[in-house]
């Protein structure tokens, strides 16, 4: 099917300067930041669902999980 290098080739793709792995570690810092700010929220009263709390939660870690393969594969 596909082998390593074709992941290592996405991950590396350059946008803006920087290569894909890298945007993709900011979102998932921005996403992390988002999330912990809603629970904050929520915890305060200020925000009303834990369950987009909970999707927040999700997005982070298939971004976060998306970041870690690709950046793995560019050290293979």
């Amino acid at each position: 099917m596909y082998d390593i290098t074709t992941l290592r080739d996405i991950a590396i793709t350059n946008i803006v300067f920087q290569p894909l792995f890298a945007w993709l570690g900011l979102l998932t810092l921005l996403s992390l930041i988002m999330t912990a700010l809603y629970g904050y929220l929520l915890a305060k009263g200020k925000a009303r669902s834990i369950q987009t709390h909970k999707r927040l939660a999700a997005l982070t870690l298939a971004i976060g999980i998306i970041h870690a393969i690709l950046a793995l594969s560019t050290l293979i």
